[in-house]
């Protein structure tokens, strides 16, 4: 029971949060269509994109990852309404450097801000999953990128909506 709260305490504690506030010309109802429909993955040139539906709420990607190699990313929709929507993202790339013990969560929101613009937000955490782990330094540097580079992806598509899909 312990270890189990110090290891919720530990992944609670690990976490990388940012907020994207975007233009008053991208809607709620178009950054959510980017979500869902997965145009962070061709915007980042991800290779290989498969799509399935495990539910009307949760679908299924698999695709390669620049680093990660063969990547699997499961995204359910938490909360999805005129004002706000929620979707929490968990990936693994087991071909990635210790891959195969750890995976990123994502929770990633849209919400009106008092000026009426769509934030973006996006915390991203790494689990591990296995009591195999890299040396402390090393661990602590996979966690780091994973997080970092699931929140800067999160940004890049932030930046690229308003552009309305031209590169960028």
């Amino acid at each position: 029971m312990l270890r189990r709260l110090a290891t919720l305490l530990a992944v609670a504690a690990a976490e990388l949060s940012r907020e994207f506030t975007l233009p008053k010309a991208v809607d709620l109802s178009t950054a959510k269509n980017a979500l869902v429909k997965g145009d962070m993955h061709r915007l980042l040139s991800y290779k290989s994109i498969k799509t399935s539906r495990e539910s009307g709420r949760v679908h299924v990607n698999e695709f390669r990852h620049p680093i990660g190699g063969a990547t699997v990313e499961r995204c359910e929709v938490l909360r999805s309404g005129p004002n706000q929507f929620q979707m929490v993202v968990t990936a693994a790339s087991r071909e990635a450097p210790f891959g195969e013990t750890f995976t990123t969560r994502v929770v990633v929101t849209l919400r009106r801000d008092a000026n009426n613009c769509v934030v973006m937000g996006a915390t991203s955490s790494v689990q591990w999953n296995s009591a195999k782990r890299p040396p402390r330094i090393l661990e602590r540097q996979i966690r780091s990128a994973a997080e970092k580079g699931s929140v800067n992806a999160y940004g890049a598509l932030a930046k690229w909506l308003p552009t309305g899909g031209a590169p960028g």
